[in-house]
């Protein structure tokens, strides 16, 4: 099967779905219409969503057919089923392909046409992180047609200035921008952003789901109400973020680039981090997150960490203090 059979049956699948909704969606300031049909879809993917909808009368630079149930292509995810335990990734542009075992999820787009299409038979059965972060390989390919880049990182700021936080996966990246929104600071994210290739970088929203891990909810108590899904085996949660949460705005710009690391000192500090540590750090989680885009993915953070100002942040024992510190480093490089 080739893309040029595959497309147009995937959209003859969509055209008899159920229920299909239209929606308005503003992805890293360029208008997006989702078409979506079928509430249990919805309802597992709406909740990280809710923060993009933007009804606007502006064309499309993307339209995305989302449903579920059935199975629109079986002997490709028969050849995919070849390898169970990995994605598989086609890339042949402007058309990209993606399909996730976990959840049995197909994604396709075509860049030039602006279409892309998402199918998963059952949504019940979506892993966390999808739930959390929907469509992020659509979403990856859209930034990169207009001229941003999505990237795993949190970004959080104070009078529309902000700093993106970065790291691997406990390394207190999450726990550090939630703590962050509790204090009063702007949030844009938690797992992923987009940050526009420009000078100086602007951060989007993109999700309003974190992953949250259990021990966290000791500092962050407030964030036991808005648990959406337990993974229990990785101790984490889904926490979806609303307006009540705290000040959630939909970009900042971006003065800095800030890896933290637990330290449990008296008070956080910060010390220069070179272009190449930031970029060792940033890029391999960007990468071991979005599988199939590595080298473009290294060439873009290694621009973005040569434009922007890098450093480690050692993180003090009080939440409040650390949330103090680097508001105050972003007031002073803001200045």
């Amino acid at each position: 099967m080739t893309f040029v059979t595959l497309l147009p049956r995937l959209h003859r699948a969509f055209e008899h779905a159920t229920d299909p909704r239209e929606i308005g969606f503003r992805v890293a300031g360029a208008p997006v219409r989702l078409r979506i049909a079928g509430a249990d879809l919805r309802l597992a993917l709406m909740p990280s969503l809710q923060g993009l909808v933007d009804e606007t009368d502006e064309a499309p630079r993307l339209v995305i057919h989302a449903w579920s149930g059935g199975e629109p292509c079986t002997e490709l995810r028969a050849a995919f089923a070849e390898h169970p335990d990995k994605i598989s990734m086609v890339n042949e542009p402007p058309l990209h392909l993606q399909y996730n075992p976990e959840g049995d999820i197909l994604s396709c787009i075509d860049t030039a046409r602006g279409e892309a299409y998402y199918h998963v038979p059952d949504p019940t059965a979506l892993p966390d992180y999808e739930v959390c972060t929907p469509m992020r390989m659509l979403f990856n390919w859209h930034c990169d047609a207009v001229g941003a880049l999505m990237v795993h990182a949190a970004a959080v700021g104070v009078d529309g200035v902000g700093a993106l936080i970065v790291g691997r996966s406990g390394a207190g990246k999450s726990t550090t921008g939630l703590q962050c929104l509790a204090s009063g600071m702007e949030y844009v994210g938690d797992d992923y952003v987009a940050v526009s290739r420009g000078t100086p970088p602007v951060a989007h929203h993109l999700y309003r789901g974190c992953k949250v891990m259990d021990d966290a909810f000791e500092r962050l108590p407030g964030l036991r109400d808005r648990v959406l899904m337990r993974n229990p085996e990785r101790t984490k949660s889904v926490v979806i973020l609303d307006d009540a949460a705290g000040r959630l705005v939909a970009s900042l710009r971006i003065v800095a680039i800030v890896r933290p690391r637990i330290a449990h000192a008296v008070t956080s500090g910060f010390v220069p981090l070179s272009p190449l540590q930031a970029v060792t750090e940033f890029a391999a989680s960007t990468i071991l997150q979005m599988p199939g885009v590595g080298g473009f993915m290294l060439r873009e953070i290694t621009a973005l960490c040569t434009r922007v100002p890098t450093f480690e942040m050692t993180l003090g024992r009080d939440p409040d203090e650390i949330a103090a510190s680097l508001r105050s480093k972003i007031t002073g490089l803001a200045s």
